[in-house]
């Protein structure tokens, strides 16, 4: 006979799942100490249930499959909802495991909020943000249960899964010969259409642009996508969910959107033709209204998610041609059909991407305090080449995602769609026990603030894990919009109604070694932080002015972003007859 925790304990091993993190409760104490008796399995006790979500988010992010977080019942379950709420939104598979009061302390039909102390209907609660969610009632269906949650976390569009599991269930001792056992359904061949017509779209159009999102990202160091990408000799641009993609290929001329960068939003806003692959086109990359976006070309949409292509048409969005079907599955299909083909050049137009790239090439201005994009530029001097960057959202996020040029072997990785503050650090937490080297996270003062208490995690789990706080006061991406819709009249943002720890001693408390950089000349001791094999907080100061340029405001197309160019500017440089 055998205990159902450790059932789940040796399903978990067999998954390659040996980082698990975790917060010890009444409900969850026999899967708990299942898994730290487990050889080869280890739990990261963490303070919070939020944060032990991220990290094991994180450690789905890096490792490219699922892993695993574990909270008790009640408040310690609803706790770990807004770190589903990040893996749900940015298609990330992650197993949460909840305990739950046992079983016949549950209220069932009984019309009362509650019968058991701390009971919680958590499956309810964390539907609309997973893929699968679960409460066992059998525990031979256990086994049955982990597997089918396991694989619905990696099928299709990927996402989280949420198992619940009450106290008596978990210290059951059962007959693992009696386990029910699920059986994957056959994959369904999905048959991609003919792409001959979208190479021949390719070949007349006079402005083709390749676009590629988070769905591509997942196989960022496949080679098929630099086949494309060189076959096809056309620019292409990333969404922030897939900016490490190929970074560093000349024929990456950035981001665009809201955010994005000002060549970028030209190259979007000119082509007569875009290719998007893996993106949902979400309204931070198309801005608002969407019928500004790409307004001259003919778009063709590949994402696995049927959902995402059909809402254009409540949108009133033409979409001219699209293919419901896995991004990777997609390229190889389009080089199988068309590499034998001869591609017409596009010379002009890469040119004026050119142009584009040279005429928007930031100045730096460090007369006022360190210039933000000055810092990113030092960032990508004296950081590892090999380096995995888990960054906040905010004003750094930005920053990073407009002009940060990630090496052939560096990754950015963010909460993007859901931007909960205070991801960063216990997901560089998650992504330091899994890797334990070139983790660097980075974030606000602002975001720093909403987990800081895991930073006493870093010297029980972490090696050379490098923290940077950017502190600008408060928070200024708020501020910014703020001074938009406001006129500069700031309430909950800034240091005049936010308290701050000292960050110095806060990090002297935790054993972690600490720099201060107070101007542009000091930057260059980036240099030393990063070539320290210790864990590392460096704490940059940035003026609250500085701000996010550009920027794009509600109601204008992309290319019109603040600071205004002007409508000279724009008549001179535009291709397409720019909006009044």
């Amino acid at each position: 006979m055998t205990k159902v925790s450790d059932i789940i304990a040796k399903f978990l091993k067999k998954k390659k799942i040996n980082n698990v993190f975790a917060i010890t409760g009444g409900a969850s104490i026999h899967l708990i100490h299942s898994i730290s008796k487990t050889r080869g399995m280890k739990c990261i006790f963490n303070h919070h249930e939020q944060s032990g979500a991220m990290g094991a988010d994180a450690i789905s992010r890096i490792n490219r499959r699922p892993s695993c977080a574990i909270a008790t019942s009640g408040p310690g379950a609803t706790n770990l909802l807004t770190g589903i709420g990040c893996a749900w939104f940015d298609s990330v598979p992650v197993l949460f495991i909840t305990g739950q009061v046992t079983t016949f302390r549950l209220k069932r039909n009984l019309k009362i909020r509650q019968l058991g102390f701390q009971e919680t209907d958590i499956t309810k609660i964390a539907q609309y943000i997973t893929k699968y969610s679960v409460q066992i009632k059998n525990p031979y269906s256990i086994l049955f249960e982990l597997e089918k949650a396991f694989h619905i976390s990696q099928s299709d569009r990927r996402g989280p899964v949420l198992i619940d599991i009450p106290d008596d269930i978990q210290r059951m001792k059962i007959n693992e010969n009696k386990l029910l056992k699920f059986t994957k359904p056959k994959k369904k061949k999905v048959r991609i259409k003919n792409t001959r017509h979208i190479f021949e779209l390719i070949n007349k159009s006079e402005r083709p642009t390749l676009v590629f999102g988070g769905g591509v990202n997942q196989y960022f160091d496949n080679q098929n996508i630099k086949k494309l990408v060189n076959f096809l000799n056309i620019p292409f641009l990333t969404t922030w969910g897939a900016k490490s993609l190929l970074n560093d290929h000349k024929l990456n001329y950035g981001t665009f959107g809201t955010h994005g960068s000002r060549n970028g939003n030209f190259c979007i806003q000119n082509s007569d033709l875009l290719i998007v692959i893996g993106s949902r086109l979400s309204t931070r990359e198309t801005g608002s209204p969407i019928r500004y976006f790409a307004r001259s070309a003919k778009i063709v949409l590949v994402d696995i998610d049927i959902n995402e292509i059909l809402k254009f048409k409540k949108l009133k969005k033409k979409i001219h041609f699209y293919y419901n079907c896995d991004s990777l599955d997609f390229i190889k299909k389009f080089l199988s059909e068309n590499s034998n083909k001869k591609i017409n050049h596009k010379k002009d137009w890469i040119d004026h991407n050119s142009k584009w790239k040279k005429v928007f090439q930031r100045k730096y201005d460090n007369s006022n305090g360190i210039d933000p994009y000055f810092f990113i530029d030092k960032l990508k001097k004296f950081s590892p080449r090999e380096s995995n960057f888990f960054v906040d959202t905010g004003s750094c996020l930005a920053w990073i995602m407009q002009d940060f040029k990630c090496s052939k072997y560096q990754r950015i990785f963010h909460d993007l769609n859901f931007t909960a503050m205070g991801w960063a650090l216990p997901a560089s937490i998650g992504a330091s026990v899994e890797k334990s080297k070139n983790i660097v996270c980075i974030a606000g003062d602002g975001s720093f603030m909403v987990n800081i208490q895991e930073l006493s995690l870093v010297k029980k789990y972490c090696k050379n894990l490098k923290i940077i706080i950017v502190n600008n006061k408060g928070y200024a991406m708020v501020q910014q919009t703020e001074d938009e819709w406001l006129k500069s009249k700031h309430h909950g943002t800034s240091s005049k109604d936010l308290s701050f720890p000292n960050f110095k001693i806060i990090s002297s408390a935790n054993h972690i070694n600490y720099t201060s950089i107070k101007n542009y000349k000091d930057l260059n001791k980036l240099k030393k932080f990063f070539k320290s094999s210790d864990n590392e907080l460096c704490e940059i100061f940035i003026s609250p002015q500085k701000q996010v340029s550009p920027q794009v405001k509600f109601g204008r197309p992309i290319e019109d972003a603040h600071p205004l160019l002007g409508t000279k500017f724009l008549e001179n440089n535009m291709i397409i007859k720019p909006l009044k």
